[in-house]
Formats: C-alpha cells, structure tokens, sequence
C-alpha cells in the first residue's frame, strides 16, 4: 500500500510474485539501499513518487505488462544509468524520471506522456517539459548520451529541440516522419539510426 516501506533503508531486494501489481504511492521512496527489483512482469503501474530517492538503483528494464507511469515515479535516483521502458508503455506522466543526474542510456516508445501527444522529450524529466521546448536544455540530464523511441509513428516538431548532449539516436521500425526542427540543437549528435519506412523529413529536421 502507500508508504509501504516509506524510508525504509535496510531493504535491499524487492520481488513482485502477485499478478496485477500497482506499486502504490511512496511504496519505496527513500529506500536508499535498494538495488534490485524483481517481478516487474507482474506489475501494471508505477505510481507516484514509488521508487523515488532509491539511490543505490542502477539499472532496470522493466516489462510489457506495465501501461502507466506516474509523476516522480523514479525521481532521485543518481545511480540509475539505464532505464527500459516497455514498449506498450501507454502513459508516462510529467517529471516521471526528474533528476536522475547519471542516466546514460534510455528506451521509450515515444516522447511525451503518450504515443497520441506531440510534448517535447524533456516532459518526462521536469516540470516544465510539456510547454515549452527550450526546456529541454533545462530539464534532460546532461549524462544522457543515448536515446531509443521504441513504437512512436513520428518524432514531433522540436521534440529533441536543444538537447545539446546526446550523442546517439536509434529510431524504431515504426517511424514514418521526422518533423520540423525535432533534432534542432543536438549539437553532440553523432549517430542516428533509422528504418528505410520513412517517409518524410521535413526542413530542418536536424
């Protein structure tokens, strides 16, 4: 339930065995010596603030059967370097994965809260992501080198706008359109991979 183990700084393991898990509100916030999580096969939805401030969280992939992410749900976490999201991930919500200052690599089936919304990438990092772009620079931590976009259609209209550190991009095989200025500024952008479905991409799309 919520707070279930709310600054709890002994725990250092956690397995998910019952089937259609939400992983409540604060669940595990604060659990400082946590470093593994099991189960997730078992989990559909992570909600606010449950993993928040686990600082010893490194790395985690997290499985198909989640459809929703809350707010802040990974907030805190400087260890974490690799974050999977699944790919029939349905909703991610604002500042779901704020300050995570060492994350390196991430996967996600679109940017934005949802494959039908066109929010800028930095919305999953801070509070200011979703209204305007420039926030990107702000709010998209500085260690993040690579980016993989899972299951979106289209990269949206500045989408990547003044990411200025990340290096690599891995398009998935559902792309058919890069819109205008979606990479403007990536001025450390050295790779990029994409499918041969594309079918537009428009003016200064880099």
């Amino acid at each position: 339930g919520k707070y279930a183990f709310y600054n709890y700084r002994l725990l250092e393991t956690v397995e998910f065995s019952a089937k259609d898990v939400v992983v409540s509100e604060c669940a595990f916030y604060g659990c400082e010596r946590l470093i593994n999580v099991k189960g997730f096969e078992n989990v559909k939805m992570i909600s606010d603030r449950a993993f928040a401030k686990c600082h010893n969280l490194e790395s985690l992939e997290l499985s198909d059967c989640i459809k929703k992410i809350e707010t802040l749900a990974f907030s805190i976490c400087p260890s974490l370097i690799d974050l999977q999201l699944p790919s029939t991930l349905l909703e991610v919500e604002e500042s779901a994965i704020n300050e995570c200052s060492n994350l390196r690599s991430l996967s996600l089936p679109f940017t934005g809260s949802g494959s039908d919304d066109n929010y800028f990438f930095g919305y999953i990092f801070g509070m200011n992501g979703s209204t305007n772009y420039d926030h990107n620079a702000d709010n998209v931590p500085n260690s993040l080198k690579t980016v993989t976009i899972t299951t979106a259609t289209e990269i949206h209209n500045s989408a990547f706008y003044n990411c200025a550190n990340i290096e690599k991009i891995i398009l998935g095989e559902n792309i058919v359109k890069i819109d205008f200025d979606a990479f403007r500024n990536c001025l450390q952008l050295s790779e990029i991979e994409f499918n041969d479905k594309i079918e537009t991409i428009c003016s200064g799309a880099f």
